[in-house]
């Protein structure tokens, strides 16, 4: 098992441990334009660890 592959498992287990409930789509501000499609995915805290991790995941998959 390399070190990459550890640290990932413990960042993986750490996130899970740590997320907020998904508030996502509660009806809540205006929800009928192109904007608020566009800022949706940056206003909840859960949108942003997903994307974090997929970086982060993204990057251990390159092969150097």
């Amino acid at each position: 098992m390399t070190i990459q592959y550890l640290r990932a498992t413990v960042f993986a287990t750490l996130l899970f441990l740590f997320v907020i409930p998904a508030a996502a789509h509660t009806g809540k501000g205006t929800t009928d334009d192109f904007v608020s499609g566009l800022i949706h995915p940056w206003q909840g805290l859960d949108y942003i660890e997903v994307m974090v991790a997929i970086g982060r995941w993204g990057c251990l998959l390159v092969k150097r």
